[in-house]
């Protein structure tokens, strides 16, 4: 199994009436289209049968994705999905270590 990256769409979403779209109304947004790219998922797994190809789905907290462990049938039939953007393979950033000196 490998690690793929799901990103999903997000509508930014202001109150009615209002000029522009604040920083809470933009968090709100955010973790909506979480919960919905989850629970999509959660259930898009469960109608097609991939519990055994798909290990684990957790979010990136620092970006609008989903961290997707599964085989590659499984990723090709997600990359289908309806509740998709992009799925590519993810590679994980490399250490950061503290600078030393000065």
């Amino acid at each position: 199994m490998k690690p793929y990256k799901l990103t999903y769409p997000i509508s930014l979403k202001g109150t009615p009436g209002g000029f522009c779209i604040t920083p809470m109304e933009i968090v709100d947004s955010m973790n909506r289209a979480r919960s919905q790219a989850m629970t999509s998922l959660r259930d898009f797994v469960a109608a097609e049968g991939l519990s055994a190809e798909v290990g684990a789905y957790r979010p990136m907290m620092t970006e609008a994705a989903l961290l997707v462990t599964c085989t590659e049938a499984a990723a090709e039939k997600l990359k289908a999905a309806p509740f998709v953007r992009e799925l590519t393979p993810h590679t994980p950033a490399p250490p950061r270590f503290p600078r030393f000196g000065l």
